[in-house]
């Protein structure tokens, strides 16, 4: 029987190389469906902004970004630093776009890229921070928030803050894994850029500050490479905050409260967190409710196993919540939930991993448990945007009240692609005898004689209109008539 026993195969021996290579291969494969999945995303959402950064009607705030980026550049930083305050970064960008495309379009495809390349980074600091399941989630989440669908079109700094602040976290958690000075100044880099693009970049740098000193109770490596990093981009920021107190000097900046008394009381500051969890995700209340509770499960879940996780997400939310309910202000301006945009892939993250515990609870159907509940909070934030901005999400000439009243257009003459052809007058040419003109220096406003009555008939004046317009070298006008010729054809089409 021994001798019997000892000829047998060593089963063990043969089945590890294939049990590893059974491994690699269900790795491979996860990792080819999570790149699939983060593309998909990114891809989505770039569709959408591109398609709806042409024809969102421009809005009021805008304008200030348009005008002082086409000044010169000595112009520009010397509205930037002694008049405006804030934001040098985005205004210098939008300076160098409008060097090279002079149009609203084109400031707003800034905010588009960082939209966009804001997604794998979001994923890939959840992903660092979790798993990839929960990244994954954690990005469709954030991809669909009104705060990134706003942002990736309206013409500000905010989604490059987004893009900055991720960036940041993201260099933070890879400096401190690894042995060198070069990603310690790969993070200095991000974090100062960050900080130049909105003035509460301050936070993301005390958050982060305040996460390296707590996460030496788990883990003992070495504090002095990241507080000579910390310090080092507080010594490179000082300069901006000269920029910043120019800021400051314009607006006292508050949640509520009387003058001069603290920023607000613990009510103020709870109403206006969850205000802004409401528009990371859907801001009508009892839902607002509901993803809080997931989000608490999904601290709970990772306070288990990720601490490095909680702590960070912890850090970055509790230092803003701290400061407002310290700070003093005049309150002649209410905080906005953009401001605190550079916390939703935390945000994001808890309530991922909530949805999955919550998913795992269903044991065989999970996978459709988390389909179904991914699914409508998805369907709850596009309605929760297009109650925000219903003009963003909505074909609004098919949803306008008929019948139509008299058509508008405004040509601005200054709009070239070439800055020497600029003009600084236009004359009242008239695109035909049904419409009415008046020029206001560079600016040519054609108004309809009488009610254009009918989709139809609006468009087929824009397309009259804009091909004037194309006549008499307006800037973007060849684009507007063919937008209007393609909107006809299928509005025709459909009929």
């Amino acid at each position: 029987m021994l001798a019997a026993d000892t000829a047998l195969p060593d089963t063990r021996a043969e089945g590890l190389p294939a049990e590893r290579a059974g491994a690699r291969a269900v790795r491979w494969v996860a990792e080819r469906a999570y790149k699939l999945g983060i593309g998909a995303i990114t891809a989505g959402l770039a569709a959408f902004l591109l398609l709806r950064a042409i024809h969102w009607p421009p809005h009021e705030d805008e304008t200030l970004v348009f005008f002082v980026s086409r000044q010169p550049l000595g112009d520009l930083f010397s509205t930037v630093f002694e008049e405006r305050g804030g934001a040098p970064l985005h205004f210098l960008l939008a300076h160098f776009v409008s060097s090279a495309w002079s149009s609203l379009t084109g400031l707003r495809l800034i905010s588009v890229l960082f939209a966009v390349a804001s997604v794998p980074v979001m994923a890939a600091l959840v992903r660092r921070l979790t798993d990839a399941r929960t990244a994954l989630v954690a990005a469709a989440i954030a991809a669909g928030s009104w705060m990134v669908v706003y942002h990736g079109i309206y013409a500000r700094m905010y989604s490059l803050f987004l893009f900055t602040s991720a960036l940041s976290f993201l260099l933070l958690l890879r400096a401190l894994g690894r042995r060198g000075a070069w990603p310690w100044v790969a993070w200095i880099l991000a974090t100062v850029a960050c900080i130049a693009t909105q003035p509460y970049g301050a936070f993301v740098l005390v958050g982060s500050g305040l996460f390296v000193v707590v996460r030496r109770r788990w883990d003992r490596a070495p504090l002095r490479p990241a507080l000579l990093a910390i310090a080092s981009a507080c010594v490179l920021t000082l300069p901006l905050w000269l920029v910043y107190r120019v800021l400051a000097d314009r607006f006292d900046v508050g949640v509520g409260g009387a003058s001069g008394s603290k920023l607000g009381s613990p009510v103020d500051v709870l109403s206006y967190l969850m205000h802004v969890a409401g528009d990371f995700t859907v801001g009508w209340a009892p839902a607002v409710a509901v993803i809080l509770t997931v989000a608490l499960v999904g601290a709970v879940v990772l306070a288990r196993s990720r601490p490095d996780a909680v702590a960070l997400a912890g850090a970055v939310i509790l230092v803003p919540t701290v400061a407002f309910l310290l700070a003093r202000s005049g309150g002649s301006v209410s905080l906005e939930s953009r401001h605190l945009i550079f916390t939703l892939p935390f945000f994001a993250m808890l309530v991922a991993a909530g949805i999955l515990r919550l998913a795992a609870l269903a044991r065989g159907w999970a996978p459709a448990a988390l389909t179904i509940g991914l699914v409508v909070l998805l369907a709850g934030e596009v309605a929760w945007g297009a109650h925000r901005t219903p003009l963003m999400y909505k074909d609004t000439l098919a949803e306008a009240e008929k019948r139509l009243g008299r058509g508008v257009w405004v040509f601005d003459a200054t709009d070239q692609l070439d800055a020497s052809k600029q003009r600084f007058t236009v004359s009242a040419v008239s695109p035909g005898p049904q419409f009415e003109t008046r020029a206001f220096g560079p600016f040519l406003i054609v108004r309809s004689k009488d009610p254009t009555e009918t989709a139809e008939t609006f468009l087929r004046d824009t397309a009259i209109v804009a091909y004037q317009g194309k006549l008499i070298g307006i800037g973007d006008a060849g684009l507007n008539y063919q937008t209007a010729v393609t909107a006809l054809a299928r509005l025709q089409g459909r009929s």
